[in-house]
């Protein structure tokens, strides 16, 4: 074998190994960030129920959107408008809402079923 054939065999295993290496790395990091991204979510899972706990609310006291927007007798269109002004938490993409915080802002507003 001639000499540049062998730098171009040793070139070629090189970066063979180089891509596995980088691609074992790789894979190590997104499953650390993984465990440590759910490990997140159980954490944050765990205090709102602590919290939940805490003030005395019941499972059955929190609402989707869509049940928000019912419970107000509302279009869901409508709560979205009204939204910003509505105590609310939005875990995962999802809005929440409680029936005390709904209560407490119908009585506090001057806010109308029937306004646009």
């Amino acid at each position: 074998m001639e000499r540049g054939q062998k730098v171009l065999a040793l070139s070629i295993m090189f970066l063979a190994l180089s891509i596995l290496v980088g691609c074992y790395w790789i894979s190590r990091s997104i499953e650390n960030g993984i465990v440590s991204n759910s490990n997140s979510i159980v954490k944050a899972s765990q205090n709102i129920t602590d919290y939940m706990r805490r003030v005395n609310i019941s499972q059955d006291d929190i609402l989707s959107q869509a049940q928000a927007a019912n419970y107000l007798q509302i279009s869901e269109d409508r709560l979205f408008k009204v939204i910003d002004a509505i105590p609310h938490v939005r875990i995962g993409g999802q809005n929440l809402f409680t029936k005390k915080a709904l209560s407490e802002w119908v009585e506090k507003s001057n806010f109308s079923s029937d306004a646009n």
